[in-house]
């Protein structure tokens, strides 16, 4: 069943330094598949990858994060499954060894921003045309679709408990109909149970993965506006004291059904761009 999951990790393994976490929507391209296994690693450094279908992006990017956990990794490294990388993304965003660093992509629809918000506005295209080499910038909040994590970043949200709820979506009362209960532990007890439900392992003789609320997708209905999951997460990691930062010089591509949108605009995978959409 799609809302269980059950054994996506074996218990604590080897380490894994870094882990490609894809909250994929559907099937992926061919292209897709094709630069994730071109991609280059950070010399020394041991990788796995973790993906997942059929749940809504908030909650597919939250078992990831405890998958990766789990898994002892010093790296999250989220490729969203309409991001196109290069060789050396990874390689670019990881030798700045910073907490939580973002590459740069745009959005699908006009006006083609890059999805980073600064003061509240988003920054235009126009900043890529004008760029030089320089360090990644300070943002408020960026999107999830080309970004490296230091899984320290997810201790310190625990410690400040600014994550501090975590719950196991199965029904512990399977039995009682329209009584469904969600157990719900703190950070310390979700540490402690190796983020294992220690309910299931009682109840069902299996362990079901625990989910915290590091990304959360909100909608305010009275005020018609709503927050990715996303610019959530950047929220609370901000609120925490650290950084979030953008890197210029790591450009990648979005894909659009069959479509591209860079920094040259929105254009076919296998045609050069106009002059129009460089300007």
């Amino acid at each position: 069943m799609s809302w269980q999951y059950l054994a996506q990790t074996g218990a604590h393994g080897p380490q894994t330094d870094i882990i490609v976490g894809t909250p994929n929507t559907g099937t992926v391209s061919y292209e897709w598949a094709t630069r994730l296994r071109t991609l280059n690693f950070p010399p020394g450094l041991t990788w796995g990858t973790a993906g997942y279908s059929g749940q809504p992006v908030d909650i597919a990017r939250n078992i990831i994060v405890t998958n990766a956990l789990r898994m002892q990794c010093r790296y999250l490294f989220f490729v969203d499954s309409d991001i196109l990388l290069h060789p050396d993304t990874l390689i670019s965003l990881h030798k700045h060894r910073q907490p939580v660093l973002s590459g740069t992509y745009l959005n699908r629809s006009p006006p083609y921003n890059i999805v980073a918000h600064l003061g509240k506005r988003s920054l235009t295209a126009d900043t890529l045309q004008k760029r030089v080499p320089i360090d990644p910038i300070p943002v408020d909040e960026v999107g999830a679709g080309v970004l490296l994590i230091d899984s320290r970043v997810f201790y310190r949200l625990m410690e400040m408990q600014i994550v501090d709820d975590w719950y196991c979506i199965i029904d512990h009362n399977p039995k009682l109909e329209g009584k469904k209960e969600v157990a719900v532990f703190n950070s310390k007890e979700a540490i402690a149970s190796n983020f294992l439900c220690p309910k299931c392992l009682d109840i069902r003789k299996e362990s079901n993965v625990l989910l915290g609320n590091f990304f959360t997708y909100n909608i305010q209905r009275d005020k018609d506006e709503y927050e990715g999951e996303d610019y959530n997460f950047c929220k609370k990691v901000r609120k925490s004291g650290i950084l979030v930062k953008l890197d210029l010089n790591v450009v990648v591509q979005h894909e659009v059904y069959r479509l591209l949108v860079d920094g040259n605009g929105i254009h076919s995978p296998n045609s050069p761009p106009t002059e129009a959409m460089r300007a």
